[in-house]
């Protein structure tokens, strides 16, 4: 496996899942419970 490709890999998949975690926090979360992280 190739450094670079698995660095980019990991970016990708990070950055999606931080993401999907601010845009819940942002619209059901803070809705339902504020104080809930994750």
């Amino acid at each position: 496996m190739n450094l670079p490709i698995a660095r980019a890999f990991a970016t990708i998949a990070f950055g999606a899942r931080v993401r999907a975690c601010a845009n819940a926090r942002n619209g059901r979360s803070i809705a339902t419970s504020p104080s809930k992280t994750e």
